[in-house]
């Protein structure tokens, strides 16, 4: 049996992108509906969305405002927004101005 000479692990996972995790994944518990905001091909915002939604059942996963569908805001009080690490502010901030208005 050959024995490991040398191993190396590296952390890929940045110190942001774990606070916006914790954040996200606390927020769901105090909402009745999330969005998580970001690119479908980011695997980053993918991930956010499907650990929120484990959380929140009525997580729906955005690019931007326009996807949004007012039926996903029925009975709900609270709507919680996060976004991917590469999502840009101005594009949350829309998506924040789209669900206030709703």
């Amino acid at each position: 049996m050959d024995s490991t000479k040398e191993l190396r692990i590296y952390n890929t996972i940045c110190e942001s992108t774990n606070v916006r995790r914790d954040e996200a994944t606390e927020l769901a518990g105090q909402v009745e509906a999330m969005l998580i905001v970001g690119g479908r091909n980011s695997s980053n915002t993918s991930k956010l969305h499907t650990l929120v939604k484990r959380i929140q059942p009525r997580t729906y996963h955005i690019e931007a405002e326009d996807e949004i569908r007012p039926e996903w805001f029925i009975d709900a009080q609270r709507v919680g927004i996060a976004g991917g690490a590469s999502t840009p502010e101005v594009i949350i901030d829309r998506v924040e101005r789209r669900v206030k208005n709703l």
